[in-house]
């Protein structure tokens, strides 16, 4: 997928699977929402598969409804 972002913000997520299915995309914001939105899409199109996130120091990685949607997702 290719989206030219010179004049737009843009909230790119990523999911790169060893084993499974990538996922990229652009989402409208990068707050919690989205951010467990995405993980429900990585859990959707990897099921039965182990996940393991590594996300950087972002207060919506951090924000408990987006730990409390990891958790739910296991």
């Amino acid at each position: 997928m290719i989206k030219n972002t010179d004049y737009i913000k843009a909230n790119a997520f990523a999911f790169y699977s060893i084993n499974g299915r990538n996922l990229i995309d652009f989402m409208e914001g990068s707050k919690a929402e989205n951010v467990c939105e995405f993980l429900k899409r990585i859990v959707e199109q990897n099921p039965k598969k182990k996940i393991i996130l590594v996300l950087d120091n972002s207060k919506s990685h951090k924000a408990n409804r987006t730990v409390r949607k990891a958790r739910e997702l296991k």
